[in-house]
């Protein structure tokens, strides 16, 4: 199973690579939401564990002018 986002999940072995691919993983998508922003998109970021339905609130809350999200 993939780790959660935002959640530290102590490998059971080859830690020091996993806590480097995630760190990565978390720079990549921060540097990815920033060029986005930059270029006039709003990012909406969703993961395969969260709710559908919480996922397409927050899309409509900020298609109907609500602002940014948390995600």
């Amino acid at each position: 199973m993939a780790p959660v986002p935002g959640a530290r999940h102590d490998a059971e072995s080859n830690t020091d690579w996993w806590v480097a691919k995630l760190d990565a993983n978390v720079a990549r998508d921060r540097d990815t939401d920033r060029r986005l922003a930059d270029a006039g998109w709003t990012v909406i970021r969703a993961w395969e564990h969260e709710d559908p339905a919480e996922v397409a609130d927050r899309v409509e809350h900020v298609v109907r002018g609500g602002g940014r999200t948390r995600s």
